[in-house]
């Protein structure tokens, strides 16, 4: 009985951990931040802040993903 509740526990920091980088990923799209940025630099920028938001977005896809599989294999 203690073991299935210690094996529910530990997924909520990777979820947390999940949810966080899809958030953050998906804020920086929102915000659109590259719209402040010099204007000689201004599409560089805007390529590496939209793939490093895309990469969160990805990232937070990924541990959320791996961590629901390896919960269900636990059971």
């Amino acid at each position: 009985m203690i073991r299935r509740a210690l094996a529910r526990t530990e997924s909520w920091p990777s979820v947390a951990v999940s949810a966080f980088l899809v958030l953050v990923g998906l804020g920086t799209l929102v915000e659109a931040s590259w719209r402040y940025a010099p204007s000689d630099s201004a599409l560089a920028v805007a390529a590496l802040q939209i793939l490093g938001s895309l990469s969160a977005v990805a990232i937070g896809i990924g541990i959320a993903w791996l961590e629901a599989k390896t919960a269900r294999e636990k059971r």
